[in-house]
């Protein structure tokens, strides 16, 4: 019987089935450690894009 999942939080509940099924949660960790992971390298990304910015106006302030 599976649990009711509720409207106002559809994800919580999907999120806990799949982590309670026993098939699931390998192929599913592994996507989320993923996504993670590229979220991670977009944040880097940004953050030195940022860096660089910052750099390029320093020197024109030189200037």
């Amino acid at each position: 019987m599976p649990p009711s999942i509720h409207p106002s939080r559809p994800v919580d509940d999907i999120t806990i089935l799949n982590l309670r099924s026993p098939t699931v949660p390998r192929d599913y960790s592994q996507q989320q450690q993923q996504q993670q992971q590229l979220q991670q390298q977009k944040q880097k990304q940004q953050q030195e894009e940022l860096l660089q910015q910052q750099k390029q106006k320093q020197q024109q302030e030189q200037q």
